[in-house]
Order: C-alpha cells, then sequence, then structure tokens
C-alpha cells in the first residue's frame, strides 16, 4: 500500500484506539446477552443445507451475519460488507443492479446476478435459468444473511456457484404496529416507508410502502422506485405453519454507462455519449407471490412446500437496440427430511424435488436515439427445470460427522422465432441442458469450539434465456455455440470461538472450471446489439477466506475479513489469440474488510468501515485494469429515545458518511467493452441520515 494510503488508515484508527481506552463503558446487559446469543459457535444455527444444523456440525464453508442495518440502501454492498467470499460492486447505476460474485462465480454478469442463487425468505429469487434480479428487495428492511460459499448445485440445482440466503427482519412481537422511516442522502437520495403490522389470535400481518428516488451521482443516472409488500404467517397449529407473501414493484432508471480512463479520471460525473443518445435505461413492473406450509412433527420430521410465482415487464433501452420482454416465472419444490436411528446413529436423511419456469416473450426494435425503429427479433422462449436431490448427514462419531449430497437436473429451452419462420429460416428450436452434482464433506471437532472440515463438491451453471437469446448478427434462436460450464472444488478449513468474544475461521479452496462463461462485446454494427457470451476452455479459481469477530469489551465489536482469488484462465483461445494463463477478469484478487463498533453507555453507537480493495483486470487480454484502493465510512447512530404514554413509541436516528476521504475509484467494470469504455466511477464523499418513528 502506498504511504499515503498508510497514512489516511493511521488517521482513521488512532481516534478509534482513543475511544476504545478512554471509553470503556459498559453498555446494557440486554445488549450483552444478545451478542453472547448471537456469535457463540454452539449456538449458531444455519439453514444452508436446506436443514437447521449447528455450524459446528457443517462440514462446509458457511458464512452468518447480521445485515448491517444503518445504511443508504444504494446497494446490497452496503448491508453485507465484511462477509467473506462474497464481493457485491456497487455499480450506483440501479438499471443493471449490482454486480454479485462468490469466488469469482457471477464476475461475468452484465446486469442482473448470475452463477450465485439467491433465496430470500426461503424463496427463491433465481429463476429457472439462472439469473436473478433484486428489485423486489428492501435492502433497509434485511435482518441476517446466509453465504455457502462453496458450490451448491449438489442442494440448490442450476448456478449454485455459492447460495446467499437473505432474510428479512421478522414480525413485531407486539399487538399492533407502526412505523414510518425515511433516508436522506446526498446525490438527490431520498427514501420513505411506511409499516403497518398487527396479530390476531395465532396470524402476524404485516404490510409496507416504500417510495425510493435517486438522482444519481453521474449524469444520466436517475432511478426511481415504488415497492409494496405483503406478509402473513398463520400457526394452523402446533406442528403446522402457513406464511404468504405477495408484492409489487414499478422501477424506472437510466444508466450512464461506462467510460473511458481518460473519461473517468477527468469527470467521473461523465455519462456515456452513445447512452444518453440511446436513452439507455430501463423500466418495469413486477408482480409476486408465494405459498409456505411447513409441517413438523415433533422433532423427527419436517415437510415443507413452497409455491411461487412472478410476472415481471420490462423495457430495456440500450445501445443499438430496444428489448421488451415480459415474463412469467415460478415454480414449486418439496422438501422432506426426517432423523432416523441406524446402528444407534441418528442419522438426518432429506430428499427433495423442485421444478422451475420462465416463459418470455422477447421483442428487439431498433434503437433510433430513444426512439423505437424496425422491430427485428419476436420470439417466445421457454424454459423449464427440474430436479431431484437427496441428502444424509451421519454421525460416525462423537467427533466426527459426515455429510453427503447428490441432485439430477435437467433444463430444456425452447424457442419459437417469430420473424424467421415468415422469412423460411428455421432459427427455432430448443436445448436440453443436464447435470449431475454430488458433494461429499467431513468435519472433526477437535474441542466443543474448535472444528475443522474438508470436502469436494461440483456445480454446473446453464447460460441463461437471454444470453442463449443474444446472437450476433441479431438473428433469432438460441446461440447453438454456447454451452454451460462445470466445476470441480476441493475445500478445507476450520472454525472455532473462545468464550463468546472472540470467533473465527480460516477456508482454502480450489476450483477447476470448464467452459467458464465470458461476456464480451462487440461493435453495434448490426441491429443485434453489442452483449455477447462465450466459453472458455478451462479455469482456475484458488483462494483463501479469513474472518473474525472479537469483543475486547463488551462495548466493542470489532470485525476482520479477508479474502484472496488467485483466477486464470488455464485453456482459453479466442480466433487464435491464446489467453491461456491470464486473469479472468471482473474478479477482486485481494479484499480486507474491517469495522470497529463501540457502543456507548446512553445507547449511541459509532462505526468505521474500512475497505481495502485489490487490482481488477476488465478484459480478457489483461491490458485495461483498475487500480487497489481503500475506502472509509463513518456511521454514527442511537438506539432509540422512548417517549409517551407507556413509552411505547421510540424514535430512532442514524446516519453517515461514506467514503470519508472522497477517494476517486472505479467501483466497477465492464468486461471486454469495446472503445476501450471498461470503468464505472463510484461517488466521491457522500452523506445520509436515517430516520424512523415506531409506534407500539
Amino acid at each position: 500500500m502506498s504511504k499515503a494510503g498508510k497514512i489516511v488508515i493511521y488517521k482513521v484508527y488512532l481516534p478509534v484506539a482513543l475511544i476504545i481506552f478512554l471509553f470503556p463503558g459498559k453498555i446494557e446487559a440486554q445488549v450483552k446477552d444478545t451478542i453472547s446469543h448471537i456469535y457463540q459457535l454452539s449456538s449458531v444455527i444455519v439453514t444452508a443445507l436446506r436443514v437447521p444444523v449447528k455450524e459446528s456440525s457443517v462440514p462446509f464453508s458457511v458464512a452468518v451475519m447480521t445485515a448491517r442495518e444503518n445504511i443508504q440502501g444504494l446497494s446490497l454492498a452496503e448491508a453485507v460488507a465484511g462477509l467473506p467470499g462474497l464481493e457485491v460492486k456497487a455499480r450506483y447505476n440501479l438499471s443493471v443492479g449490482d454486480r454479485i460474485t462468490n469466488r469469482g462465480f457471477g464476475a461475468r454478469t452484465q446486469f442482473g446476478v448470475r452463477g450465485v442463487r439467491i433465496i430470500v425468505d426461503d424463496i427463491p429469487a433465481t429463476m429457472a435459468d439462472g439469473q436473478t434480479n433484486l428489485e423486489m428487495i428492501d435492502l433497509q428492511d434485511l435482518s441476517y444473511v446466509e453465504l455457502l460459499r462453496g458450490p451448491g448445485s449438489s442442494l440448490y440445482g442450476n448456478s449454485s456457484g455459492g447460495v446467499l440466503k437473505l432474510y428479512s427482519k421478522p414480525f413485531p412481537p407486539e399487538p399492533y404496529h407502526f412505523s414510518f422511516s425515511s433516508t436522506n442522502g446526498s446525490d438527490g437520495l431520498f427514501r420513505w416507508n411506511g409499516t403497518i403490522g398487527a396479530t390476531i389470535a395465532k396470524t402476524k400481518v404485516t404490510g409496507s410502502f416504500t417510495n425510493f428516488n435517486y438522482n444519481g451521482y453521474r449524469d444520466h443516472s436517475k432511478a426511481d422506485f415504488n415497492r409494496a409488500i405483503v406478509k402473513m404467517s398463520s400457526n394452523l397449529s402446533p406442528s403446522d405453519i402457513l406464511m404468504i407473501n405477495a408484492g409489487y414493484v414499478h422501477f424506472v432508471a437510466l444508466s450512464p454507462g461506462s467510460l473511458t480512463k481518460l473519461e473517468a479520471e477527468q469527470n467521473p460525473k461523465l455519462a456515456n455519449p452513445l447512452s444518453v443518445n440511446n436513452n439507455a435505461g430501463e423500466n418495469g413492473t413486477q408482480f409476486q407471490a408465494s405459498v409456505s406450509w411447513k409441517h413438523r412433527h415433533d422433532t423427527i420430521s419436517l415437510l415443507r412446500i413452497n409455491i411461487y410465482d412472478s410476472y415481471r415487464s420490462v423495457r430495456n433501452l440500450i445501445v443499438g437496440k430496444i428489448i421488451e420482454l415480459p415474463q412469467n416465472a415460478g415454480g414449486i419444490d418439496i422438501f422432506y427430511d426426517r432423523n432416523v436411528d441406524i446402528m444407534g446413529k441418528k442419522v438426518d436423511l432429506s430428499v427433495g424435488t423442485e421444478a422451475g419456469f420462465r416463459f418470455n416473450n422477447r421483442k428487439n426494435y431498433i434503437n433510433n436515439s430513444g426512439l423505437q425503429g424496425d422491430i427485428f427479433l419476436n420470439q417466445d422462449e421457454r424454459v423449464i427445470n427440474t430436479g431431484l436431490f437427496t441428502q444424509a448427514i451421519v454421525p460416525i462419531t462423537l467427533k466426527i460427522d459426515i455429510a453427503g449430497s447428490i441432485r439430477y437436473d435437467q433444463t430444456y429451452f425452447g424457442v419459437t422465432d417469430f420473424i424467421s419462420s415468415t422469412q423460411n429460416i428455421n432459427n427455432s428450436g430448443s436445448r436440453m441442458m443436464k447435470g449431475v452434482s454430488p458433494a461429499l464433506g467431513i468435519v472433526y471437532r477437535f474441542l466443543k469450539s474448535l472444528n475443522c472440515f474438508a470436502n469436494i463438491s461440483t456445480s454446473f451453471e446453464t447460460p441463461t434465456s437471454t444470453e442463449l437469446a443474444n446472437r450476433p448478427g441479431g438473428v433469432g434462436g438460441f446461440n447453438p455455440d454456447l454451452n454451460p460450464s462445470h466445476a470441480m472444488e476441493y475445500e478445507a478449513g476450520f472454525r472455532g470461538s473462545s468464550n463468546s468474544i472472540f470467533q473465527y475461521d480460516l477456508t482454502f479452496y480450489i476450483i477447476n472450471i470448464k467452459d467458464e462463461l465470458i461476456p464480451f462485446e462487440v461493435l453495434p454494427d448490426a441491429p443485434g446489439g453489442q452483449d455477447y457470451y462465450r466459453n472458455a476452455g478451462s479455469s482456475v479459481h484458488r483462494g483463501a477466506e479469513m474472518s473474525l469477530l472479537y469483543y475486547p469489551l463488551p462495548s466493542l465489536k470489532t470485525r476482520l475479513s479477508f479474502t484472496y482469488i488467485d483466477a486464470y484462465f488455464k485453456n482459453y483461445v479466442v480466433k487464435e489469440i491464446n489467453y491461456s494463463g491470464n486473469k479472468v477478469p471482473g474478479i477482486t484478487p485481494t479484499r480486507i474488510v474491517s469495522e470497529f463498533t463501540y457502543y456507548t453507555p446512553v445507547k449511541l453507537y459509532a462505526s468505521v468501515l474500512t475497505q481495502i480493495f485489490g487490482k481488477v483486470t476488465a478484459n480478457d487480454a489483461n491490458t485495461a485494469n483498475v487500480n487497489s484502493y481503500a475506502i472509509f465510512d463513518l456511521d454514527i447512530g442511537h438506539d432509540g429515545i422512548s417517549f409517551g404514554k407507556d413509552k411505547k413509541t421510540k424514535l430512532l436516528l442514524s446516519g453517515g458518511i461514506s467514503n470519508i476521504f472522497d477517494t476517486h475509484y472505479i467501483s466497477s467494470v465492464t468486461i471486454n467493452a469495446t472503445a476501450d469504455r471498461f470503468y464505472e466511477p463510484a461517488p466521491g464523499r457522500s452523506f445520509f441520515l436515517n430516520a424512523c418513528l415506531v409506534f407500539n
């Protein structure tokens, strides 16, 4: 790190150290008890294996984190900062969303999420073809997150190079509940939310509405979201729980595009002139609903059935074309788990099946300076995925557990090309992609508070329907040359804790990937646009991840994570150009995140978040790069002032400064971009204030 960077770090951490020694006050016993309950290793329960399991018995690398609450709500990166293995690149371009990667899986995405399976409140947000959209999620309503860092295809199927589970805040315990919150910040950020809830007999209901507006740091990046969500949970009997969720979101967001290196340095607020000329951006509407039923017979067995569906209509303007994409997606999953006594051992056996679908009616038009031109693609697309899996968790001895799982998936892609059929050109057709994904892991508990684990797992990932539909020349049908990728991962690590105040883990892995999916752009000289995908021959991802959670005082929480990944092409040749040995673009090789949070006796708290990112390459040739950088954030807040009759009304205030030292940096890159437009600048120093009024 440069000398200037070290001076900046000293400026941040020296005041923090002084605070620790000058004001070592104790916080309330309730907060101390909460800390012990959440972070004591033996009490951490994870659901990444589809069943609740103590973290100490999981033979795979998992990470659990309480979502950061004092955030602006512009990016998921704010809520999960410091989660090892997972990287969320905030693009500050809400028309394309965050780039989310896990150990390099998902780095290819130019919009939405690929390669990482995302589940929200136990309902899949990832569609049958592996694409995920996150507009329905209110980031400031997140409660905690779980991350299965290794490939999860043996349990979750297609596009599971890591499984991210997001959980929203639980139903309030009070009979009646109302809250109003707002966020005001730099660059025209304004959000308000109203939430109302009630408990009637054994049924809990809550409803919320959110309006979100953001002018954007860069030109041509304004965004507006309106979101409504209703949730219900009812205890039908001591053994049965019924949950119903429904939601609506309408979004309008402009896209500033990416810049050349010179443009990003001289005027980072600039938008790509082609994006402005083509009025690039998207507007759309989504409705979704889900029903879940859980039946538990004592502690022996669990039956869970989820049914979910969504309708989404999007109009997306990009350089060269206008895409209209109404779509219907949903599915059903059935899961049964039972504890069985085999030879005196309590074996946990699970079996499940899933079926998902995605039906699109895609229309592409020529973009004439933001005006709709002639149609050049009109086709129906059908994706149907089915999967069957089983899992066993076997206690071999008091100290050793083994977990094994296997899943079979098949994904059908069908397309009917209406334009080609009128021209006697047959671009209609279908493709079937199949995968068998086994996994086997072992965990050994040296002590009650220290265990090690090792595993072998596999994953496969199909292209999405959008990636298959993007064919050079703008012709219809699906790309016959684009194939699914397959991966084999070897992983080992250990984790432990001490006296409920110290928790740590360290993991090493190596992943061999065949046919990794890589994005690239071509000049829009044909009406088909410029974003396409191809398969690399083979690549290797290897790395290490470390996390540390420490409470040196009841009033001080410290958190540190380190992520290292070396991702390179092992065999990759494109048009006689050999990229073998080059780094896989879009992946940050090193990340260090630390956060110090200090709680005062009067319920005030302050935290300093530091994030250090290594150098990133932006193209296959490794000729375009983003330099390493460090950013610092400061958050201050109060746990709430109670007033009114019976002190049942509470006011919570918080706020912060992002990028305290106004560092100029590139938050994300457009991989293999044309005209050297790789760079997407991030905002400089910005401010925000959160206020929440709660009535119980």
